[in-house]
């Protein structure tokens, strides 16, 4: 199944898609697959 990247690429950095903050809290590989936790904020309510 291919899915488009909703994600950022680099973990240590906050992206803005469409006016929603995404960022990567956590990553972990396994054999197959990857498990992401991310957060979504809507823009200008970081905090």
């Amino acid at each position: 199944v291919m899915c488009v990247q909703y994600w950022p690429p680099n973990k240590d950095k906050d992206e803005e898609y469409g006016g929603i903050g995404v960022s990567v809290l956590k990553e972990e590989e396994l054999a197959n697959f990857h498990i992401r936790t991310i957060r979504l904020w809507k823009k200008d309510e970081k905090g």
